[in-house]
């Protein structure tokens, strides 16, 4: 069970947690079947704790290389190839630099180094995402006056035509923006102590996208 929970563990999207919920909430208390699906339930929560855990210890590594970026980018150009840059890892990140935006001027170098490894884990990201979720990347990455204007250029609503191939339909980039919450949350529901804006600027670009 633990391989197989592994395996899938990147299948296991807050949809399918909310099924598997619900599938054991159908059963009969002390059935086989309950007692099976909770034994499910336990070891994906195990299975992401772990990720957060080794989230954690990862950064903590590139940090220990801090103020040597080229090192540092080196070491997460290796874990994004191994698969461990992963939606834990990015949470991690971006709740270590609101933490060390809220410590004050003494962490303005920690803010500086987690803000960059932050955009260099974006880009490594954008070189195999989609067209929407390129853009979103970007759009969480620029000030608010940039990214109305990157939202003005590069956003186009469903009813119109245009021949840029490289405009993002405005319901592919809300669905983008969707997942990444839904991601997000589910990390931050398995453990709340790993908490982070990123939700808020999520929410504050859908508003944003409203009047597009």
């Amino acid at each position: 069970l633990n391989q197989s929970v592994e395996e899938s563990l990147d299948l296991c999207d807050y949809n399918f947690l909310m099924f598997l919920n619900e599938k054991i909430g159908s059963f009969e208390d002390e059935s086989e079947e309950k007692k099976e699906h909770l034994a499910i339930a336990e070891q994906i929560n195990k299975a992401m704790q772990a990720r957060l855990i080794r989230a954690d210890t990862n950064l903590r590594d590139i940090f220990s290389m801090a103020p040597d970026l080229k090192k540092m980018e080196s070491k997460l150009s290796n874990l994004f190839r191994i698969g461990q840059a992963d939606t834990a890892f990015l949470v991690t990140l971006n709740m270590n630099i609101a933490k060390a935006k809220e410590s004050g001027p003494e962490a303005d170098d920690a803010v500086k180094i987690l803000t960059h490894l932050n955009t260099k884990l974006m880009e490594l990201e954008d070189q195999r995402a989609p067209k929407e979720v390129r853009l979103l990347r970007k759009l969480l990455r620029c000030d608010e006056s940039s990214r109305k204007q990157m939202i003005r250029n590069e956003v186009i609503n469903d009813s119109d035509n245009s021949e840029n191939d490289q405009m993002v339909p405005k319901a592919d980039l809300i669905d983008a923006i969707n997942e990444l919450m839904k991601q997000a949350s589910q990390v931050q529901k398995i453990s709340p102590a790993y908490d982070s804006d990123i939700t808020e600027k999520l929410k504050s670009l859908v508003d944003e996208l409203e009047v597009v």
